[in-house]
């Protein structure tokens, strides 16, 4: 993926640097097998490229915007639910195929995982009772994360996104850990 951001996303491409010179070679192999079971293949890198670099784009145009105005340009919530999570097309190849890779690529999301792992893994793990409810469930990052650290675990995925729901099942698959969770379609 790496050779393909170089090549065809030249914008994404410091962040593998950077990431890899602050986080080293456990960020390389964690990102790796992210890459291998979650997005297996060229066609799915490029998607999740294409992603990335259309949400990094999207972020810098809010934020100039935000700063010469002093408002946001979307100040209601049924827009963005419309325009974003409600789009098939948006969510399923755009949105959720960059924020997932975004959990590697961007440094606080890195750290973000990091703190998640510390804290609040080890506190489920540490649970007898290791079911967790994940709301606002995304790409199903987060919920892959406790359920393939702890084999005991068992989750329940909510979100008002149909499509975040797909994307989340299909990524729970390809780990192996989808028989272990439940989806909830609700705002």
């Amino acid at each position: 993926i790496h050779q393909i951001a170089r090549l065809e996303y030249g914008l994404t491409e410091g962040s593998f640097t950077k990431n890899r010179q602050i986080f080293g070679k456990a960020w390389e192999e964690e990102f790796e097998i992210l890459l291998k079971t979650g997005l297996p293949g060229e066609e799915h890198y490029r998607k999740a490229l294409a992603g990335y670099t259309e949400y990094i784009v999207d972020a810098m145009r809010r934020q100039v915007d935000f700063q010469r105005d002093r408002v946001y340009t979307v100040t209601q919530y049924a827009q963005a639910d419309e325009t974003v999570y409600q789009n098939e097309d948006k969510m399923m190849n755009e949105y959720l195929p960059g924020l997932l890779i975004s959990q590697f690529l961007w440094v606080h999301h890195y750290r973000h995982l990091l703190f998640f792992k510390t804290f609040f893994v080890k506190e489920i793990a540490s649970a007898t009772d290791q079911r967790f409810h994940d709301v606002g469930i995304g790409t199903g990052f987060y919920s892959n994360v406790v359920l393939n650290t702890l084999p005991r675990s068992w989750g329940n995925g909510w979100d008002l996104s149909p499509h975040s729901l797909r994307f989340t099942e299909g990524l729970l698959t390809r780990f192996g850990t989808v028989d272990r969770y439940a989806f909830h379609l609700k705002d």
